[in-house]
């Protein structure tokens, strides 16, 4: 029976089959359900008679079938049909009552009895169950509490520590990690995970994860799980009183697949070596560079959940690896790390620290490839330090960025980049004398002398020179009348 009730399951979980194909199956567990819960056997009378073993093994079956089900409809990316959504709000409080119990019932076979043979029963379904009531957790919070009240932390708990155990077991680790992501989501559990004894125990299980698993999807899980225990912790923790070691721990976690994606990174990264060759060559697939761009984006956010006192030294941190990037020359890898350098920068900028003047140095020496991919590297880099973190520039250094923006604005695949760059160079100039205006005054220079240049031209050039000429006029630099007038006798003619 517990195989038929699985193909049913299987069956009323297929997509693309409407519920009028599906209804007499889904009445059948039903009943199924209703009798188990109730323990009155009407119409399957000869359960009554069963032995418990064997009853218990069809009770799972069926509420792993409800579980399934209810996480289809909660989490379809495509109109579900109303009589399914009708039946699993029905039967929702039902169910949760049921899945809890099941679960505390596994749970004290497996501290109490460890050795019954009760608890294969629960191998194939119990997974299941923690994640359709973390997934109902997620979306509606009061529907799981109701039923647990106090219990609540324990209760979580209980299951976080079964997925952990699965977990270093290596047993459906992606389904596993999904149903830990929205558990240390609540607030109460997370504070137990806090616990300096256990937080160790988490630790180490993060660790594992990331250095074992070859999957890229299950790292970036792992990152996910990270990012809210860090989340939840800057909720609750009193830095004032207690150290900040666990948002330390946090970040090193977070960063450690960036030393497989950038293995050049790392201390003993030898070019000559076959073992760190082979890494290299590794790191330029596209699910490594997705991986990085994921973990750019989490730091960046977990920086900011920092406390201040901290935020320095964690963005010189950031720089450096940031540098060492670009200066590893791969433009692809540097195309990645620009908007998290962008944020860092938006961070430290305004601040009395001396960060971005040494990494300023550093970076200098890049010249890049010259590809279009090397050459809007070089704009986007520029164009963060500028305007993002008020580098000042020299003349020599302004006039060949202005250059390269020119240059750019001729180039289809550049275009884009030089308008948008030369917009923020104009509405960032400050003062007269400031790099931003600098390179606004040689960037208007080159314009002027392109329209009033006697030669054919293409409409679309006109257009967005003009453009970016009539942006210059509305700004600040042209600070008198009779600037405007004289700048505007220069272009309007042009213009007609």
């Amino acid at each position: 029976m517990v195989e038929a009730i699985d193909v049913s399951s299987r069956f009323i979980n297929l997509p693309r089959i409407n519920y009028y194909s599906k209804q007499r199956i889904l009445k059948t567990m039903i009943y199924l359900l209703e009798e188990i819960s109730s323990g009155k056997f009407l119409k399957f009378v000869h359960l009554e008679s069963m032995a418990e073993y064997g009853r218990k093994s069809i009770q799972l079956a069926i509420l792993n079938c409800w579980a399934v089900l209810t996480v289809k409809v909660k989490e379809s990316a495509e109109p579900v049909e109303q009589e399914f959504e009708d039946i699993a709000q029905k039967y929702s409080k039902l169910l949760i009552s049921l899945w809890i119990i099941v679960l505390k019932d596994l749970s004290n076979l497996k501290y109490n009895q460890p050795n019954s043979k009760e608890i294969k029963l629960y191998d194939e379904y119990w997974l299941n169950f923690v994640g359709v009531l973390s997934l109902l957790l997620e979306k509606d919070p009061a529907s799981i509490k109701d039923f647990l009240q106090e219990e609540e932390d324990n209760f979580f708990f209980v299951m976080f520590c079964q997925c952990s155990e699965a977990l270093i077991r290596n047993q459906d680790v992606s389904q596993v990690l999904t149903s830990v992501n929205r558990l240390v989501k609540i607030q109460g559990l997370a504070q137990i995970l806090f616990d300096d004894g256990i937080f160790e125990e988490v630790i180490d299980l993060m660790d594992r994860l990331i250095l074992m698993e070859a999957d890229m999807r299950i790292k970036c899980k792992v990152v996910d799980t990270v990012h809210v225990l860090f989340d939840s912790y800057s909720k609750f923790a009193d830095t004032a009183h207690n150290p900040v070691d666990k948002f330390y721990e946090l970040l090193r976690v977070v960063m450690l697949p960036l030393f497989e994606t950038f293995p050049f990174l790392r201390h003993d990264f030898d070019t000559e070596n076959a073992m760190s060759k082979v890494l290299l060559a590794r790191s330029h697939t596209e699910d490594s560079l997705i991986v990085a761009k994921k973990l750019f984006l989490v730091l960046s956010q977990m920086i900011q959940g920092c406390p201040e006192s901290t935020r320095e030294d964690l963005a010189s941190c950031m720089l450096y690896v940031v540098a060492k990037i670009i200066e590893h020359g791969d433009d692809v890898s540097i195309s990645a790390v620009l908007p998290f350098l962008k944020n860092v920068v938006l961070q430290i900028a305004g601040t009395e620290t001396e960060l971005l003047g040494s990494f300023v140095k550093i970076v200098r020496g890049y010249n890049g490839s010259d590809s279009n991919a090397g050459k809007r590297n070089r704009m986007i880099m520029w164009m963060i330090l500028v305007t993002g973190g008020d580098v000042n520039l020299s003349e020599e250094e302004a006039r060949g960025l202005s250059l390269a923006l020119i240059e750019g604005l001729s180039d289809h695949d550049l275009a884009s980049t030089s308008i948008q760059s030369i917009k923020s160079i104009i509405s960032n100039a400050k003062g007269y004398n400031s790099t931003c205006a600098t390179i606004a005054k040689h960037v208007l220079r080159s314009i002027l002398d392109y329209l009033l240049e006697d030669r054919d031209k293409t409409e679309l050039e006109i257009k967005v020179k003009m453009e970016i000429a009539f942006l210059f006029l509305q700004s600040p630099l042209v600070r008198y009348r009779g600037q405007i007038r004289c700048f505007a006798s220069i272009v309007y003619p042009i213009a007609h």
